[in-house]
């Protein structure tokens, strides 16, 4: 989708502060053609009058010009695709030659495909890849933290012996502020955690106290896992945030599908010795 904002960009840089003109030749020459269909210096210049907030926008940049022209083809590439043009053909969409709207209209398609794509299972996959590589399970820790190794393993030869002291332990000697609670950090998700203490929570039992010291950057570590909870398929579908994530990245697939197919259907050549008639 970087083709169809690239005017919101150029706007944003500065380039549309001051008055400076793109004008056709006498002639105006064709810049490119896009399947079969000739493209001039005039639809050029009415695409910059059609899509900029000021009168002009300011093309006074050799390299600047080529990446607005190339970027207008882009546009007009897509606007002229079967799958767009089939679209406009529905009552209750206009198809404008504005390259604003033309990208609504992408937008409104890929909308579609994304429904279809819901509607056939696809987030639903994805919600059933996240859980069986247990992305979304939330585990309830129980740590004493030192900042003495030492002191760390010889408190877990103890622990490991006795696990029933593990409170009046953690009550005693933990750094961290979960001290107060007898070592109880509550419910976490995995990417939530120091990744060392990621890596091995997914090892342990419910009830379990890890048999080695797990250093991080906070420190060294004694773990008791006390309780766990797996989220199935359909738990992380009701669960509102995890949804919209799984949907912002199937939306993001959608998308970058939808332009690759296009533009392998479409036939594009650009006449960049061409870009010389528009004035700078």
């Amino acid at each position: 989708m970087k083709a169809l904002i690239f005017l919101i960009g150029l706007s944003s840089l500065g380039y549309g502060k001051t008055a400076a003109k793109v004008k056709a030749g006498a002639n105006s020459k064709n810049i490119a053609t896009v399947n079969g269909k000739d493209i001039t210096t005039k639809e050029v210049n009415d695409a910059i009058n059609a899509t900029s907030s000021n009168p002009l926008l300011v093309v006074n940049d050799p390299k600047l010009t080529e990446s607005f022209v190339t970027n207008f083809i882009d546009e007009l590439l897509i606007a002229t695709s079967p799958e767009v043009l089939a679209l406009k053909k529905q009552k209750d969409v206009q198809l404008s030659l504005a390259r604003a709207e033309r990208s609504e209209l992408v937008k409104i398609w890929q909308s579609k495909l994304l429904d279809q794509k819901i509607a056939s299972g696809e987030l639903k996959k994805l919600a059933q890849n996240a859980s069986e590589e247990g992305q979304h399970s939330e585990f309830f820790l129980q740590q004493i933290l030192f900042s003495d190794r030492a002191l760390a393993e010889s408190v877990l030869v103890a622990l490991l012996k006795d696990p029933t002291i593990f409170d009046s332990q953690a009550a005693l000697h933990s750094l961290a502020p979960s001290k107060s609670q007898n070592g109880e950090m509550g419910w976490m998700q995995k990417n939530s955690l120091p990744a060392e203490i990621g890596k091995v929570v997914t090892e342990m039992t419910k009830d379990s106290i890890y048999p080695k010291v797990v250093e991080s950057p906070f420190g060294f570590h004694i773990l008791k896992l006390k309780d766990a909870n797996h989220l199935n398929v359909d738990q992380i579908l009701q669960r509102p945030h995890l949804y919209q994530k799984l949907k912002q990245q199937l939306e993001a697939t959608v998308k970058a599908d939808f332009i690759s197919k296009l533009k392998k259907k479409s036939k594009i050549a650009v006449f960049k010795e061409n870009f010389s008639t528009l004035d700078h």
